[in-house]
């Protein structure tokens, strides 16, 4: 345990510092906004649920990679339909491919990526479900990749940052809880192919994530 608490304490440290701002200003935004008892303009919440990942250009398919997905938002309504949110997730992404098929040239690959992210999201309330559509700007804090359990080095690595578009819904139970469905791809490569990049068909890759949480 205190080596994964070092590991994650590095990851942090390797944060730049406007984002190491950004998630304390979040933090205590937060925290301010749950510690107001009286009527206020902004809403604040958590949630937390699981991804469904791939990779788009890995000569794999489907979402079989799965994932954690946690984190907060806050947010602010704009009339009686309009809602402007903003969010600080941790984002489990990746990819995995069991394949029997020798002519591949491997029999089980995985992409281990993990992002904080920033969505920032407009929602549009219909009766219980709010429509939502926003972009999401992620910093990645590791990305490894593995194949039949090995770790590999890849010559060309991931890219630190991310930028993702966002189309979801959510339905609210009531003021409290609901529970809530994203897709997001990626906008921008998340890694370009050099010559020696495996796992490619020469394209750039892209995270599509599928997510679900409870909020």
């Amino acid at each position: 345990m205190k080596l994964k608490n070092n590991y994650f304490s590095y990851q942090f440290s390797e944060l730049p510092k406007m984002f190491k701002k950004v998630i304390l200003l979040f933090i205590l935004l937060f925290l301010f906004i749950n510690a107001d008892s009286q009527k206020r303009i902004f809403h604040a919440g958590l949630l937390f649920g699981m991804t469904a990942t791939q990779i788009h250009n890995d000569n794999s398919a489907g979402f079989n990679k799965i994932g954690l997905y946690a984190g907060g938002y806050v947010s602010t309504d704009f009339g009686k339909r309009i809602k402007f949110e903003i969010g600080m997730n941790y984002a489990a992404k990746g990819s995995r491919e069991n394949s029997g098929d020798n002519n591949i040239g491997y029999n089980k690959y995985v992409a281990r990526l993990g992002y904080i992210e920033f969505p920032f999201v407009v929602k549009y309330r219909l009766n219980k479900f709010d429509i939502e559509a926003g972009l999401s700007i992620g910093f990645l804090l590791f990305g490894n990749e593995f194949v039949n359990g090995d770790k590999q080095q890849s010559v060309t690595d991931f890219k630190k940052f991310e930028f993702a578009g966002i189309l979801g819904a959510s339905y609210m139970f009531n003021e409290k809880w609901g529970i809530e469905f994203r897709s997001q791809t990626s906008l921008l490569p998340i890694r370009t192919p050099t010559d020696g990049v495996f796992y490619t068909n020469g394209q750039g890759q892209y995270n599509i994530v599928m997510s679900f949480a409870v909020m």
